[in-house]
């Protein structure tokens, strides 16, 4: 049975480490702390050569937001940010994808503000109902393409479940960019590959070229973009197994082949 599979009953640790003595105390599952660094470029980093790289004991909420935490569309790059976290918490290794009530609107009010605000949130926030203690609601009208983006990020993650369900480390591999803001790196089985671009730069385009010479057979021409609609185009060209496209500011792609 894959180690987070609907079908078994998760024991989660509110632990923001993903430790080995979770294991031993029993959880089969931790909250993690994706939510406290991926919209950091350092943060972003650190926690791709953990759970990446390096691998984790056991699963953890792939959670942008939680209910102590500033809302994600409330972060710098907005919805953006909100969209490009999600999907990548849906590709992690061992993460399991979470959605806290609202985050799918692009809600900004927090729930409450117990993690992660900077005096200047709390100064900002102070007075105000917070929905942990007052009565609140959530605006259904409002325009965002947070919701249908979430949606189509869950029918990746359920289309592809063979490739991002994994633990393997090797179904898991970090590329070379050739900017600081650019991340790159591939989900894969024997059978299927996901190359996932993103530039967390939310003011500049920035060219991105990466070589899949170790992961992309010699007569491959096309790959095939999962986000059309949402991001770039349906297929991209490859010449002489290297990809090259701009990526715009807090733009993303997920390849596959």
């Amino acid at each position: 049975m894959r180690p987070h599979s609907p079908k078994r009953n998760l024991r989660i640790s509110e632990n923001f480490e993903i430790e080995e003595s979770s294991v031993k105390a029993g959880y089969n599952a931790v909250v993690g702390y994706a939510w406290w660094v991926e919209y950091k470029r350092d943060g972003l980093n650190e926690l791709l050569q953990h759970v990446g790289i390096k691998g984790v004991a056991l699963p953890f909420l792939g959670a942008v937001e939680n209910h102590n935490t500033p809302r994600a569309a409330d972060r710098a790059g907005g919805e953006k940010y909100s969209k490009y976290a999600f999907l990548l918490n849906c590709l992690l290794p061992r993460a399991i994808p979470f959605i806290h009530s609202g985050f799918e609107l692009g809600e900004t009010t927090p729930v409450n503000t117990g993690l992660d605000f900077s005096s200047s949130d709390l100064k900002r926030l102070n007075g105000k109902p917070l929905p942990l203690f007052d009565l609140a609601g959530f605006d259904w009208n409002r325009d965002t393409s947070v919701l249908p983006f979430t949606k189509r990020a869950l029918e990746i993650y359920r289309e592809y479940s063979e490739v991002l369900r994994n633990p393997a480390r090797e179904s898991f591999v970090l590329l070379k960019s050739n900017h600081p803001d650019v991340f790159a790196f591939i989900r894969k089985n024997n059978t299927e590959s996901l190359l996932y671009l993103l530039n967390r730069d939310w003011e500049n385009v920035h060219d991105c070229q990466i070589s899949l010479h170790r992961y992309l057979g010699e007569d491959q021409k096309e790959i095939r973009n999962l986000l059309s609609g949402f991001y770039g185009d349906t297929k991209y060209s490859v010449k002489d197994r290297v990809f090259h496209c701009c990526l715009g500011a807090g733009e993303m792609l997920l390849l596959t082949w």
